[in-house]
């Protein structure tokens, strides 16, 4: 792997399989690599810098973006949509998403639509196999709660400790028997991880449904939170919900947006293995070409006495 950043990395996260160097004008070989490494505002600079990527995203390596960004702008800098394969095994269908940020081609947006997440860590490459793209939102903590600076060091780790578990043979660490992505929201107490939320799914589309004007699709959203160290737990866990475009509608419902809240009483009962299934469905018009929903995760954690920190993702996940 090689890993470009101008700053120290520690000792214990460098390993003799990772090259470590300062962004140059004297780019990488590109035989030389499996998987590369770049800060975000670098590639935005250098149109030789991200045409090497492209090239490299083409040629089946991996390549991580750092510093910030969310899933549109990792498209707009490498020409590359963050595609990927779900499968429901019941039936033996195959479907594909992609994680992007709103297309504003395919018709007016629904007005309460909130921000998507920038991530810290967003990676991707073209083959198809477990945890090909990984999106990490990481929110390193001082004692207080505060958030503090994610070093060079902090993102490696989280790299590399993707890369070992997509180079597991069964990943122990997915929710679901065979997933593509890596998500999720980690928080460190300086650096050193103390909880996660972890996001995974199924989608399925209705094939013999007859309405000529719509159709059908639902989507299964699988949470596990993990308390990973530390005195901090979950305490609340607020889902939510709602498609993209004010052409579709969520479907038996007369919300506009599908919700839940899952109390104190319930998580602090949770095992590391257990998870949350919640599900919701929506009709498209057939006439666009893309639709989606928007799903957000926020949960709350408390120390003994007082809230600390919130984690949460927000994400557009469209078919």
């Amino acid at each position: 792997m090689f890993f470009a950043t101008t700053e120290e990395i520690s000792k214990y996260v460098a390993r003799s399989n990772i090259v470590i160097e300062n962004p140059s004008s004297d780019l990488p070989d590109l035989n030389d690599y499996s998987s590369f490494a770049y800060d975000v505002k670098e590639v935005a600079i250098n149109p030789e810098l991200r045409s090497f990527l492209q090239k490299a995203l083409q040629g089946g390596k991996k390549v991580y973006l750092y510093g910030g960004l969310t899933s549109g702008k990792y498209e707009e800098l490498l020409n590359q949509p963050l595609e990927f394969k779900v499968s429901n095994e019941a039936e033996g269908e195959v479907r594909s998403l992609v994680i992007n940020d709103v297309q504003q081609n395919e018709g007016e947006l629904k007005r309460h639509l909130k921000e998507t997440t920038e991530q810290e860590i967003v990676g991707y490459n073209l083959e198809d196999k477990n945890y090909k793209l990984l999106l990490l939102n990481y929110q390193n903590m001082n004692e207080n709660g505060n958030e503090i600076p994610t070093d060079a060091s902090i993102i490696l780790n989280q790299i590399l400790n993707h890369e070992e578990r997509a180079n597991q043979i069964i990943p122990s660490a997915t929710i679901i028997k065979s997933n593509a992505t890596d998500i999720r929201t980690v928080v460190g107490l300086y650096g050193q991880y103390s909880g996660e939320m972890v996001t995974q799914w199924f989608l399925y589309k209705e094939n013999n449904e007859s309405d000529p004007k719509f159709d059908y699709f639902a989507i299964k959203d699988i949470i596990r939170i993990n308390k990973l160290g530390g005195s901090t737990n979950s305490k609340k866990l607020t889902v939510t919900h709602d498609v993209i475009y004010a052409k579709d509608d969520l479907y038996n419902t007369s919300a506009d947006t599908a919700k839940w809240i899952i109390t104190p009483g319930f998580l602090k009962n949770l095992q590391g293995s257990d998870r949350l299934e919640l599900g919701s469905s929506w009709k498209a018009n057939p006439a666009y070409t893309y639709t989606g929903v928007q799903v957000s995760h926020v949960s709350e954690w408390h120390s003994a006495i007082e809230h600390m920190f919130d984690l949460s993702n927000t994400f557009n996940v469209g078919v």
